[in-house]
């Protein structure tokens, strides 16, 4: 799966800022539960707990 399936298109490509793009991932929430979420980066599922700082800790130290 790539990013563009789960909605990333060129209205949101449009609006990212790439320099951004070095130290973070485009990901989307697919799945919510009551403290924790299921993210996607367009390679892989990773579950998340609340605070989110771990979320993004995961796809800095795992980008695939």
């Amino acid at each position: 799966m790539n990013i563009e399936k789960l909605g990333f298109n060129k209205w949101f490509h449009e609006r990212t800022d790439s320099a951004k793009l070095t130290d973070y991932q485009i990901a989307r929430v697919i799945t919510v539960n009551k403290e924790s979420y299921i993210i996607n980066n367009g390679k892989k599922d990773a579950l998340m707990m609340i605070p989110l700082r771990s979320f993004m800790t995961f796809f800095q130290e795992n980008p695939y």
